[in-house]
Order: structure tokens, then sequence, then C-alpha cells
């Protein structure tokens, strides 16, 4: 196992210290070579990563089956952690340093890589830094969420017991909202364009059938929901931040911003304080990756009594993608 950074054309101290923030663009590849991370902004400032592309993937996965575990395993956990933030993240803690926010690009292949949850300075990545990721290239174009919005909201009580989606109707304008029981596959499709999307339905990935959400009348595919075109896609639904299919569908749809876990989440308590506060950030007219770490930020706060593994799967599991 091998780490190796290579730095280049990064400006003094002083001169980047008297510069504005600026983002940080970190692209994976995986190859026959290993796994690299190709780190560059606009200050001029750049590094590149090698490691063994086995481990990273293992230890990713472990990190993310350790996370959905709730608790216990907090010495393994921190000392996975540990270990990926040391071969990761270390090597660009100067880079770090200097940016405002961080862009992650992975291939569709390697979806569970969670940079987000390593260690930078002492804490989490995502408490650090806002974070997104792509998995292709994307427009800078601003995204704002505010009043007129349209929506459509789907919820079913098992998934959210304490009725956040209602909560985001509330602060939302234009809502169409809909019980599982009453939605079904056609009723989806046929379904004019909106501008936001919010899904709390359970979710399955994997396995012989297709990923899919649950509603009481079936399941609903990804290809279900294009009709809507939503510039903006919320989905409280376990592991559907790691789906290729949802996110490649939705991606083909014009969505620009897909938020959804990448591991299974908790239904209700945390679930609901993300969503709720999510979108309440949102619609003050700020950045969907402000909006999400400020959520995360909070929430780490609110669960600090919690172990480290109950905190990480009560702060950490929902994913920003920027697709468009």
């Amino acid at each position: 196992m091998t780490t190796r950074a290579v730095v280049g054309n990064r400006p003094p101290r002083s001169e980047r210290a008297s510069r504005a923030p600026q983002p940080l663009n970190v692209d994976v590849t995986i190859d026959g070579d290993g796994a690299h991370l190709l780190a560059h902004s606009v200050r001029g400032i750049s590094s590149v990563v090698r490691t063994d592309a086995v481990s990273l993937i293992e230890q990713s996965a472990r990190i993310c089956e350790l996370i959905a575990r709730k608790a216990g395993r907090n010495r393994e956990l921190r000392d996975v952690v540990r270990d990926l933030s040391r071969r990761l993240l270390d090597p660009l803690e100067a880079a770090v340093d200097s940016c405002s926010e961080v862009i992650i690009s992975l291939p569709l292949g390697a979806l569970r890589i969670p940079i987000d949850v390593l260690t930078y300075r002492r804490a989490p990545l995502f408490l650090r830094r806002p974070v997104s990721y792509r998995i292709g290239r994307t427009s800078n174009r601003p995204f704002v969420c505010q009043s007129p919005c349209t929506a459509l909201i789907l919820s079913d009580a098992s998934a959210d017991p304490d009725r956040a989606c209602l909560t985001v109707a509330k602060t939302l304008s234009q809502v169409t909202y809909q019980d599982d029981r009453e939605a079904t596959r056609d009723s989806l499709r046929l379904q004019t364009p909106r501008d936001v999307l919010v899904v709390s339905l359970h979710g399955r990935i994997g396995g012989p059938e297709r990923d899919h959400l649950e509603i009481h009348k079936g399941r609903v595919h990804a290809e279900d929901l294009t009709s809507l075109r939503p510039r903006l896609a919320y989905l409280d639904s376990c592991n559907l931040g790691v789906s290729r299919v949802f996110i490649r569908s939705l991606r083909a749809a014009g969505t620009v911003y897909y938020v959804a876990p990448i591991v299974s989440n908790e239904a209700g308590d945390s679930s609901t304080r993300t969503m709720t506060m999510f979108f309440e950030n949102l619609v003050t007219g700020i950045a969907p990756e402000v909006a999400l770490f400020k959520t995360r930020r909070e929430l780490w706060r609110v669960y600090r009594e919690r172990d480290f593994g109950r905190r990480l799967w009560r702060a950490f599991p929902f994913r920003l993608y920027r697709l468009n």
C-alpha cells in the first residue's frame, strides 16, 4: 500500500492568505495503475495523491458498513477513518486550508468512497467545508430555491413518522403533497415538471430487483420520476445516494442537485431534522452545498453525546450531488 503526494505551483503562504477563498476540486480516478486523487484550485495549488485502489474501495465500503450499524465497533471505525484520512486527506491539507468548499468528482463505479467523512484538522471534512459531489462535467451557474417554487412531495408514514414532509410543504410554496397510498407509477409518469421533488419513501438498491422506491401500490423506478424534471431532488430513502440508476436518470432529466443518503438512514429523528433544516436553510437563498453544510454541523452539535458511530449515522448520511 503506497501513497504519494506531488505538490506544485503553490504560491507563498502570505499570498495564499491574502486572496479570497476558492473551491477545491478533487478528481478521483481508478485504473490499472491504482487510485489517483487530483486536487486543483484556481489559486494554482495542485496535488496528486496515488494509492492502492483495492484497499481504497474495501476501506470505503467498510466505513459505510460500520456507519450503517449505528453504534458499536467505534474503535474499528475510528481506525479505518484515520488510516484512509492519512492516505488521502493529509497530503491535501494545505490545499483544503486555502479553499472555501470541496468539490469531489467520483467515477460511477466507486460512489461509496466517503471522502467527506475523513478527518481534516481533527474533525470530519463535512464539518469543516461545504462538500458536493460530481460524476461528470457540470455548470457553475447559481441555483436558488426561493418563492415561488413548485414542488411535489411524497411521503410514507413508516419512513417519515414525524411527518417532516408536511413541515417542508409549509416551507415551500405551490406544493402538491401525496401520501404513498395515493401515488401510483402511472400518476407519477403523468406529472408536470416541478422545481423540487421531495421524497420520504423506503429505498432499495442492489439485489435481483432494480433500484426503486416503495409505495403502497408497488415500486417506483428512476424513470417514473423523469417527467418531473426537478431542478432539485431530495430523496429521504435508504442508500439511494449511491444508486447509479437514479443518478443517471435524474441527470438525463436535467436535475441540477440530487440529495440522498449513501447508507441506511434513520426513519424520523435525525432524518427529520436533516430534511427540515436543509430546506429552511435553502429557502433563505443560500447554495444547496452551504445549506447541507449548515445542517450537518447543527446535527453534529445536537447529537454530541452519542457514541462516534451513532453520531456519524445521524449527522453524515446525506450526500449532495451536482448533476448538471
